[in-house]
């Protein structure tokens, strides 16, 4: 410029800011001391190219003293900006440059954590009185969650609370008369993460055919999570509780067949699900077990007593006992009982009892269960004893055909064995007879042919396995008379 030339002075920028509502970049200046100004020229000051170059690139004239505009931009990074002044005849230099806090935020839903990092407020440097860590609430109210001095450019928000919309900012403000304040741009953040059950119910605990415990747990079928890990413990419903299985499904129920034997402890079941962060954030919130029976025999006694069904919502409506006979396909309901029961086969030892006595315990839940309206059932693992079985021949002679002692056979028989096999043999050691049914073993008198046998002598022979599974083998003889 030639010496004497009239010379335009530059504005001072005061500030930039940006908008927490609507985004928009605003910049403020102070007005050029050079007298007859004609507009102000607002460039936006970027780093261009490989090398580094810079430029300012005009976006917008105005007489004013501020200019308000939106850059998708100001989201990603510091966005600068300088002011050149315009006379009818002359333009000043570049204003200095001033540029917006840029913010950044990660959202961690495992710690339920935000970091938060911003660039400094260029233009304030030794003269930030603060950086207030604030939030834009869904109100429209603003709440500061931290403030921190000049230098300190990130920080860790903790204790976020789940499903809440965050709209973090920063807010510089300078140590000076006015103190200016410069907003950085907004930063949304959703705290969402997988819906969690809002509940899991052990629906039941029940022991299978195999002496095995059969699991079932309902799961709130609004539930996101698929991790879930199966506890036991046994015998005390208290603990400790050890992983048993870990499943992944997006099923609202999970059914378990544990490979335990149930006839010698109780065992207990609680379910947890597992959050994508490998966190356990539900527990069911009861526990399903299994019922103990145990069976004593005392003389032709029997002595049952079991544990308690833990636990259900409902309680426990019923404890039936039931027995089932070695030669019978299904149990039959007995009666009802609290956690014990006896029953005497005093007066039943002849009268075609098997042997070999089965029981199990069939707990019915009450009413009352909020999750599950069907009540459910917990079976015990089964028991049986053996009766034991003794066999008479208390006859010697028998007349077949008459109206009285005409069928040959034990005359007592307490307790029916499994294994029975009873012959009768004539003087040359041929078999007449033979018959391998407990319940009908008596002979008339016949042959295999049909055919009453001549009087005389005959063997017999019984063989059968007692309680304790020993073959027993019993002789003797008998005389066939006539009327």
């Amino acid at each position: 410029m030639a010496a004497g030339q009239y010379v335009v002075e530059p504005p001072e920028i005061t500030r930039v800011t940006v908008d927490t509502e609507t985004q928009e970049i605003h910049i403020y200046w102070n007005s050029s001391p050079t007298p007859g100004i004609d507009y102000y020229e607002v460039c936006e000051w970027r780093i261009t190219g490989a090398g580094g170059s810079q430029s300012a690139d005009p976006i917008a004239q105005t007489d004013e003293l501020e200019f308000s505009y939106y850059n998708p931009d100001v989201n990603n990074k510091s966005l600068g900006y300088c002011i050149k002044a315009y006379t009818l005849t002359d333009d000043s230099p570049l204003s200095e440059i001033d540029s917006t806090i840029y913010l950044s935020a990660d959202y961690d839903s495992c710690s339920a954590t935000a970091t938060l990092k911003w660039n400094d407020y260029n233009r304030w440097r030794s003269e930030i009185a603060s950086y207030s860590v604030c939030n834009y609430t869904e109100a429209g109210t603003i709440e500061i969650l931290a403030t921190l001095p000049e230098g300190v450019n990130e920080t860790t928000l903790s204790h976020l609370e789940f499903e809440r919309n965050y709209s973090f900012f920063i807010v510089a403000e300078r140590n000076n008369a006015e103190r200016h304040t410069s907003y950085s741009n907004r930063v949304d953040k959703n705290t969402y993460h997988s819906v969690y059950p809002e509940y899991i119910h052990a629906d039941f605990g029940t022991v299978n055919a195999n002496n095995n415990p059969d699991i079932q747990f309902s799961i709130d079928p609004q539930s996101e999570l698929q991790n879930y890990t199966l506890f036991r413990s046994s015998p005390l419903p208290e603990g400790p509780y050890d992983s048993v299985h870990s499943f992944f499904t997006a099923m609202n129920s999970i059914e378990y067949t544990d490979e335990v034997d149930a006839s010698l402890n109780p065992y207990y079941y609680k379910l947890q699900a597992i959050n994508y962060c490998d966190q356990i954030v539900d527990v069911s919130g009861n526990t399903a077990g299994t019922i103990l029976l145990n069976a004593e025999l005392n003389g032709t006694t029997v002595n049952l007593s079991w544990s308690e069904y833990h636990d259900w919502l409902g309680g426990v409506q019923t404890y039936s006992v039931e027995r089932r006979y070695s030669d019978e396909d299904s149990f039959q309901i007995i009666g009802e009982a609290e956690n014990q029961f006896s029953e005497s086969y005093d007066n039943r030892m002849n009268q075609n009892i098997v042997s070999e006595i089965c029981y199990r315990i069939t707990a019915m839940e009450g009413p009352g269960n909020p999750i599950s309206p069907e009540p459910a059932i917990s079976r015990s693992n089964i028991e049986c004893v053996r009766l034991a079985i003794h066999i008479e021949f208390a006859y010697q002679a028998f007349i077949p055909g008459a109206s009285d002692n005409n069928i040959f056979g034990p005359s007592r028989m307490d307790f029916v064995p499994e294994y029975f096999d009873f012959k009768i043999f004539n003087r040359w050691g041929n078999l007449v007879f033979h018959s391998t049914d407990p319940y009908n073993p008596g002979w008339d008198g016949s042959n295999q042919g049909g055919e009453l046998v001549p009087q005389g002598v005959y063997r017999y022979q019984l063989e059968y396995k007692n309680e304790n599974g020993e073959l027993i083998v019993l002789h003797g003889s008998v005389t066939v008379a006539r009327q």
